[in-house]
């Protein structure tokens, strides 16, 4: 009688769990001062990119490549976030537009457009892309 409780009571933590390990992949973890981790954040966001835009295998490592890139410097801006937000307002924009420009180049239009599509509403900080479009 103990063991098929014990089993079930098993089961129930390891679903449990599981659910929360997924809840956890589509949300990006960022320190008070904003700062992200670049190589965890990357990869989570390519879990969400590669089947969404059915990313090629050449694509992948190019997308990966540029999405860590803009999150390193994302995290390199953020000191000026509080020291002088007019400066941070117009390196960002510039960081945000070359990023952009960067992804229509190496996807297809098609992809761009879904890419697009997924954007997060700008109050969804929860949302793993939301931290490549603000």
């Amino acid at each position: 009688m103990r063991k098929p409780i014990l089993l079930l009571l098993a089961i129930c933590l390891f679903a449990g769990g599981s659910a929360s390990a997924r809840h956890f992949d589509q949300s990006v973890t960022e320190t008070a001062t904003g700062v992200v981790n670049v190589a965890t954040t990357s990869a989570k966001i390519m879990k969400v990119l590669t089947p969404s835009l059915g990313l090629t295998k050449k694509q992948q490592p190019t997308i990966l490549k540029l999405v860590s890139t803009y999150l390193l410097d994302r995290n390199n801006l953020n000191p000026l976030k509080s020291s002088n937000s007019s400066e941070y307002s117009s390196k960002f924009g510039v960081l945000n537009n070359g990023f952009m420009g960067k992804m229509k180049t190496i996807l297809t239009v098609r992809q761009f457009a879904k890419f697009l599509g997924l954007k997060p509403s700008a109050t969804n900080t929860a949302a793993v892309l939301w931290i490549l479009f603000f």
